[in-house]
């Protein structure tokens, strides 16, 4: 299934913050949170960025879905 940005989505997407800035997108469930951070890892190929999961089996699946300049991680592996 091809996937069409919502307004809300192209407009987080083309917003990328200063160095040490953060962005928080709040969505609920199903609200579509990945595919806008994958929309914005793609749309931004020379920069760094760092997705937090909450298991290591979401970590995994996203670390197949994310673009090679996202490293996914869950949140207990940074303690």
């Amino acid at each position: 299934m091809a996937f069409s940005p919502t307004a809300e989505q192209h407009d987080i997407a083309s917003f990328l913050p200063c160095p040490g800035e953060l962005v928080l997108i709040n969505a609920s469930a199903g609200g579509g949170k990945t595919e806008t951070l994958r929309l914005i890892a793609s749309s931004y190929p020379g920069t760094k960025f760092l997705h937090l999961c909450y298991n290591k089996a979401a970590a995994e699946k996203a670390s197949q879905r994310f673009t090679a300049n996202t490293t996914c991680k869950t949140i207990h592996s940074l303690a």
